[in-house]
């Protein structure tokens, strides 16, 4: 069972690897970011003084030397809840853990991505 269609793919369908757009495409873009949001609600514990937390998170890609791929993760939090003193909070490092698995687990699928592209890329050339 094939999970995604031509149509799921557009710009990476076999017709782009043909005509040449995904070469173009490939050629013209130069950086790249990732902005991702997670809410972490834990409103129905009552142990908690604040309870909400909001991660913001950034994944910016360049690679304007084409041999050079750069990465960068930036972090931010929020806090939901009107108090501001969550660092000594016992889910603050859970939530810390989460984000970081999340983003690193981003970054890994990204990066096998751009290798199955590349190796892609190289077999069509």
């Amino acid at each position: 069972m094939d999970i995604f269609t031509d149509d799921d793919l557009k710009l990476f369908s076999n017709d782009s690897l043909v005509n040449g757009t995904l070469k173009d495409f490939v050629y013209r873009v130069k950086s790249f970011s990732l902005k991702y949001q997670v809410t972490v609600n834990y409103t129905e514990s009552k142990d908690f003084e604040a309870s909400c937390f909001e991660w913001d998170i950034y994944q910016h890609y360049d690679y304007t030397d084409r041999n050079l791929l750069r990465k960068s993760l930036k972090l931010e939090q929020h806090n939901c809840d009107d108090f501001n003193a969550f660092d000594s909070k016992p889910m603050f490092a859970a939530n810390i853990i989460f984000v970081l698995i999340l983003a690193t687990i981003s970054l890994v699928l990204t990066f096998k991505y751009f290798i199955d592209i590349a190796k892609m890329y190289n077999g069509i050339r």
